[in-house]
Protein backbone atom coordinates (compact mmCIF):
# COMPACT_ATOMS: atom_id res chain seq x y z
CA UNK A 1 0.00 0.00 0.00
CA UNK A 2 1.20 3.50 -0.78
CA UNK A 3 0.76 6.30 1.74
CA UNK A 4 -0.38 9.66 0.44
CA UNK A 5 1.21 12.95 1.38
CA UNK A 6 -0.64 16.21 1.91
CA UNK A 7 0.82 19.66 2.36
CA UNK A 8 -0.09 21.65 5.44
CA UNK A 9 -1.31 25.21 4.91
CA UNK A 10 -1.22 27.60 7.84
CA UNK A 11 -2.20 31.26 7.54
CA UNK A 12 -1.72 31.20 3.79
CA UNK A 13 1.72 29.54 3.87
CA UNK A 14 2.78 25.99 3.11
CA UNK A 15 4.67 24.38 5.99
CA UNK A 16 7.71 22.19 5.37
CA UNK A 17 6.25 19.05 6.94
CA UNK A 18 3.68 16.88 5.21
CA UNK A 19 0.96 14.62 6.57
CA UNK A 20 1.03 10.95 5.60
CA UNK A 21 -2.40 9.35 5.51
CA UNK A 22 -3.43 5.98 4.12
CA UNK A 23 -6.47 6.75 1.94
CA UNK A 24 -8.43 9.90 1.05
CA UNK A 25 -11.67 9.61 -0.89
CA UNK A 26 -12.75 12.65 -2.94
CA UNK A 27 -11.47 15.15 -0.36
CA UNK A 28 -14.36 14.19 1.95
CA UNK A 29 -13.10 11.28 4.05
CA UNK A 30 -9.77 10.02 5.33
CA UNK A 31 -9.40 6.31 6.01
CA UNK A 32 -6.66 5.18 8.35
CA UNK A 33 -5.92 1.46 8.14
CA UNK A 34 -4.55 -0.51 11.09
CA UNK A 35 -3.83 -4.17 11.79
CA UNK A 36 -3.46 -4.22 15.57
CA UNK A 37 -4.86 -6.34 18.37
CA UNK A 38 -5.67 -3.28 20.50
CA UNK A 39 -6.85 0.09 19.18
CA UNK A 40 -5.24 2.73 21.36
CA UNK A 41 -6.55 6.31 21.80
CA UNK A 42 -3.48 7.63 19.96
CA UNK A 43 -4.98 6.30 16.72
CA UNK A 44 -8.04 8.52 17.20
CA UNK A 45 -5.78 11.49 17.84
CA UNK A 46 -3.82 10.61 14.71
CA UNK A 47 -6.81 10.57 12.37
CA UNK A 48 -8.17 13.80 13.88
CA UNK A 49 -4.76 15.42 13.39
CA UNK A 50 -5.09 14.60 9.67
CA UNK A 51 -8.68 15.75 9.37
CA UNK A 52 -8.41 19.17 11.00
CA UNK A 53 -5.60 20.86 9.03
CA UNK A 54 -6.75 19.29 5.74
CA UNK A 55 -10.36 20.36 6.48
CA UNK A 56 -11.67 16.88 5.79
CA UNK A 57 -15.13 16.45 7.38
CA UNK A 58 -15.14 12.70 7.97
CA UNK A 59 -12.72 9.94 8.85
CA UNK A 60 -12.72 6.19 9.39
CA UNK A 61 -10.30 4.22 11.52
CA UNK A 62 -10.39 0.64 10.24
CA UNK A 63 -8.73 -2.22 12.11
CA UNK A 64 -8.44 -5.46 10.15
CA UNK A 65 -7.66 -7.53 13.29
CA UNK A 66 -11.15 -7.09 14.76
CA UNK A 67 -13.44 -10.13 14.98
CA UNK A 68 -15.98 -8.45 12.64
CA UNK A 69 -15.81 -5.54 10.21
CA UNK A 70 -18.43 -3.64 12.21
CA UNK A 71 -16.31 -3.87 15.38
CA UNK A 72 -13.22 -2.77 13.48
CA UNK A 73 -14.57 0.51 12.10
CA UNK A 74 -14.66 3.76 14.09
CA UNK A 75 -16.18 6.83 12.40
CA UNK A 76 -15.00 10.38 13.10
CA UNK A 77 -16.65 13.71 12.28
CA UNK A 78 -15.09 17.13 12.87
CA UNK A 79 -16.15 20.77 12.70
CA UNK A 80 -15.79 20.81 8.90
CA UNK A 81 -18.71 18.42 8.53
CA UNK A 82 -21.98 19.72 7.10
CA UNK A 83 -23.64 18.70 10.39
CA UNK A 84 -21.85 21.57 12.15
CA UNK A 85 -22.41 24.25 9.51
CA UNK A 86 -25.34 26.65 9.74
CA UNK A 87 -27.92 26.43 6.96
Amino acid sequence: MVQHYASIYYRGKILDSKLRHDVMAKDHIIIELKAVTTVHPIYAALILSYMRPLQIPKGLLMNSCSPTIRQGVQPFVNEHSQFFQAN
